[in-house]
């Protein structure tokens, strides 16, 4: 559905300073929406979306100033709301994060050939608990409790087989 022009950015509430010293402002109507955060008093401005059929969708904006923060927020309300949506990125999974930093990591290539094949083990295992397909942004402090105790039985040679 093509738009004939583009909406006025309506801000829906005004600047908020929540207890902490955080601001926050909400730009748009419903279903197409941008918040904008900040985690830290005086910290760096996010904006954070919901994009229909993609998710969630959360970036920094580089900017500790209020006005700047709006203004990009703006920005990025207009390209959305036109239909110039951000690309696309498949999700971090846990395999690819372990492939990711065998590769770019100057750390881990600079470790020893005994260090790095048993970080090599730790993340053969931390991969066969979880599966090496888990989205890495899913990943919660309960699933990470039982899953590490099923890692461990396996580990000790409980299950080892």
């Amino acid at each position: 559905m093509a738009r004939s022009r583009r909406p006025e950015v309506e801000v829906r509430t005004d600047w908020h300073q929540s207890e902490k010293g955080c601001w926050s402002l909400s730009l748009g109507e419903r279903g197409c929406r941008v918040r904008v955060t900040q985690r830290a008093p005086g910290g760096v401005f996010f904006r954070e979306t919901w994009i229909e059929g993609r998710g969630r969708n959360m970036a920094s904006l580089h900017t500790t100033d209020r006005e700047e923060a709006k203004q990009r927020a703006e920005a990025f309300y207009l390209a959305l709301s036109a239909g110039d949506q951000p690309p696309r990125f498949s999700p971090l999974t846990l395999g690819g994060l372990w492939e990711r930093y065998q590769r770019e990591a100057v750390a881990y290539r600079e470790l020893t050939e005994r260090t790095r094949k048993q970080r090599d083990s730790h993340a053969r295992l931390l991969l066969s608990a979880f599966g090496s397909d888990k989205v890495v942004e899913y990943l919660t402090l309960v699933g990470w409790s039982s899953t590490y105790r099923s890692a461990s039985v396996v580990r000790d040679g409980v299950m080892a087989g």
